[in-house]
């Protein structure tokens, strides 16, 4: 499995779209590390020792990863039945033939 940022690439659905939300996501950078740092600082301020809260850390962020990737795969599964339904809609209306011996509606 993958390392990144301290969590763990969950395999399934939404692995790939994890994939791209971590491809940036390392240790060594700042962007990590400033969100290491805040998420530390609020597992502190909650009364988490500091060892434990840098631990805590790792797991909020990789918590707020797999919210946010199972977000985008369910917006990725809308836009796929959307566009199955764009394509079935007139699919259904072409395969309708107007019966010859019916009257149209309305008439008496």
């Amino acid at each position: 499995m993958r390392q990144t940022c301290g969590s763990r690439s969950f395999p399934g659905a939404v692995s790939a779209t994890q994939a791209y939300l971590t491809d940036h996501l390392v240790p060594s950078s700042p962007v990590c590390q400033t969100a290491i740092q805040h998420a530390t600082a609020l597992l502190t301020g909650q009364g988490v020792r500091p060892g434990e809260a840098a631990r805590g850390a790792f797991g909020l962020i990789a918590q707020t990863v797999n919210h946010q990737a199972t977000m985008l795969a369910y917006i990725d599964v809308l836009y796929g039945y959307a566009l199955l339904a764009a394509v079935l809609v007139p699919v259904a209306f072409l395969l309708l033939r107007p019966g010859e011996d019916r009257a149209p509606a309305g008439a008496h």
